[in-house]
């Protein structure tokens, strides 16, 4: 069954320094994360302030959530972490 993503608006952890996000699989909660390096890169700028990493997730959602996609049907772990490495030679740059 493929990944049903909730339409909540993704949250920045200042702890983690990820913006998470949530899908299901059926029943089961996935939760997943972006790292602030992989909207950096998106973004193509560096040193993104903490309040435009959610705005850049937005920007890069559809990208973001094929990709977190494609990682979960490979893994199926109930956290789905992506970092700048998924994200080179997927179509950006």
């Amino acid at each position: 069954m493929p990944l049903k993503f909730s339409n909540d608006p993704a949250r920045y952890n200042p702890y983690t320094d990820v913006v998470t996000f949530f899908a299901m699989d059926g029943g089961v909660l996935i939760m997943c994360n972006v790292t602030r390096e992989s909207l950096e890169y998106l973004q193509d700028r560096p040193r993104l302030p903490e309040r435009e990493l959610v705005a850049a997730f937005s920007r890069h959602r559809d990208q973001i959530q094929r990709l977190a996609a494609a990682r979960y049907d490979i893994e199926r772990k109930l956290l789905c972490a992506l970092t700048k490495l998924d994200f080179l030679g997927n179509g950006h740059g």
